[in-house]
């Protein structure tokens, strides 16, 4: 694995020290029997593990044949950066760029719509604009990201024609927390707690950030400030020795000001950001997820049902009062069961999932020039894959059909394989396919005399492929990695 730090002490920054985690007592996510644990002396390392790469609960990194880079625990800790879109600046094949109130992830160049994030689990895009805000997520105590770059859209459908990122609370045992201060008025905390016994555990954190900001007119004098909290828990019961159930919960608060661009023609600072007295937004997100999980054949055969939730809500306001406003919500409910077998050093997965999806979205327009009403959208995804995994090679490939109700019904695939070619070179390939469906604000969007939504758009379509190289260096405390695709 890379070992990479970059230390940054601008800050004051006061830590309290946390309970190491116990390798008997903690599982990964994706179930015990799913991924193996990579143990390093009593910690268990499942940030070493994929488990957004598949649908049948994940697997070592190593094994993955795509192009996929983890930022782990150590990594996190060591870069001392809060925000999870800074470290992510740093990954290969990924963009970040903001405006107030929207921080945008791309992945090799495409939109903002088509990655998926996920948080523990969550699907987190606003159905309004189908991307997350990545300015709204701080890194917990513990946590760690996974990026797949390369279209997942046969294993996750419309919103991953361009990768994936997957955002992991991880696991934790006992108290930690930090609290920062800098210039600008900037304050940034974090707290977390984990506990845990027999067959259950529990984590509850919150963070919390804040700054006055600077200007960012030109020749203006406002300071643009932000501030943004979150409370966020997990936690899992084991029924019995095969049958599980989690819970995710995650509740998000953000505000902060803007600037306007000028739109007088006739003024000379026409086109160019201005300083604009009142203008600033509100956005407020609950995210839950509740799952169950079932093992049979000795843990060879794996029953994974969840059902998840996003409600979320923006609102816009200028010197006079509300001037914008849209809530989106989505309801989700996925069933994947996936039976391993194998024998001889050859290693075989096969995986059916099943999701259904419906996005609600809604234009709180104070004005009454757009309509009001509620629109929706419902989607129904099959997938099917397969993975063979031995120490010559590593095959995965999936296929997936998404029946929409809007728009045309689509499918999409993947292949990829990976081949060590010496103890320390690796060879590997992908290509696959992606579809992109517009989201209701390319399609009913509406802002004065600026935008106005276009409802005959028709889905996007990808395909990519890609060939790489990874060579381990010094005892495999830095692995090269080059792709081209």
């Amino acid at each position: 694995m890379t070992r990479f730090a970059l230390l940054n002490s601008a800050a004051l920054a006061a830590l309290l020290s946390a309970a190491p985690l116990a390798a008997q007592d903690v599982q990964n996510d994706a179930g015990e029997d799913a991924a193996p644990k990579i143990v390093f002396g009593d910690e268990v390392r499942e940030d070493y593990i994929l488990v957004s790469a598949h649908r049948d609960g994940g697997l070592q990194v190593d094994e993955y044949p795509g192009s996929a880079t983890i930022v782990n625990r150590g990594d996190m800790t060591d870069r001392q950066v809060r925000d999870v879109a800074d470290v992510l600046r740093d990954v290969p094949g990924v963009a970040i760029s903001s405006v107030a109130g929207q921080t945008q992830l791309r992945l090799r160049g495409a939109e903002g719509n088509h990655v998926l994030v996920l948080v523990d689990g969550i699907e987190v895009s606003d159905p309004f604009a189908g991307e997350f805000d990545l300015g709204t997520l701080q890194a917990e105590i513990g946590s760690y990201v996974e990026v797949l770059r390369g279209p997942q859209s046969a294993l996750y459908g419309s919103d991953a024609v361009g990768g994936v990122v997957a955002y992991r609370s991880g696991e934790f045992a006992g108290l930690a927390g930090r609290i920062e201060a800098g210039t600008n008025e900037t304050v940034n905390g974090a707290l977390r707690f984990g506990t845990g016994g027999s067959g259950w555990d529990l984590s509850l954190s919150g963070t919390v950030v804040s700054t006055g900001g600077e200007p960012n007119a030109r020749g203006g004098t406002r300071d643009i400030g932000r501030e943004g909290y979150t409370l966020a828990g997990k936690g899992s019961v084991e029924l019995t020795g095969n049958f599980t159930l989690r819970a995710v919960g995650r509740y998000v608060v953000t505000e902060g000001e803007f600037n306007d661009s000028d739109f007088d023609t006739t003024s000379p600072a026409f086109g160019f950001t201005v300083d604009s007295p009142g203008t600033r937004y509100e956005n407020e997100a609950l995210y839950a997820l509740a799952g169950a999980e079932l093992y049979a054949l000795d843990g060879k055969w794996r029953h994974d049902l969840s059902f998840q939730i996003a409600d979320i809500r923006r609102d816009s306001f200028g010197p006079f009062g509300r001037s914008f406003g849209n809530e989106g919500e989505r309801l989700k409910a996925s069933y994947v069961t996936a039976y391993a077998f194998g024998g001889s050093g050859l290693s075989h997965t096969l995986t059916f999932a099943a999701d259904w999806e419906e996005e609600r979205y809604r234009n709180t327009d104070p004005f009454g020039f757009a309509f009001t009403g509620t629109r929706s959208n419902e989607n129904v995804g099959l997938v099917g894959e397969y993975r063979l995994s031995s120490n010559r090679f590593n095959v995965a490939a999936a296929i997936r059909r998404d029946i929409n109700e809007g728009f045309a019904d689509a499918t999409t695939f993947k292949l990829a394989a990976g081949v060590p070619v010496t103890d320390t070179t690796r060879l590997r390939g992908a290509i696959g396919t992606g579809i992109k469906n517009p989201g209701f604000y390319e399609l009913y969007g509406f802002v004065d005399g600026r935008f106005i939504g276009n409802a005959n758009l028709k889905p996007e379509r990808a395909t990519e492929w890609e060939v790489g190289v990874e060579q381990d260096l010094f005892d495999q405390d830095l692995m090269v990695s080059v792709t081209f695709f």
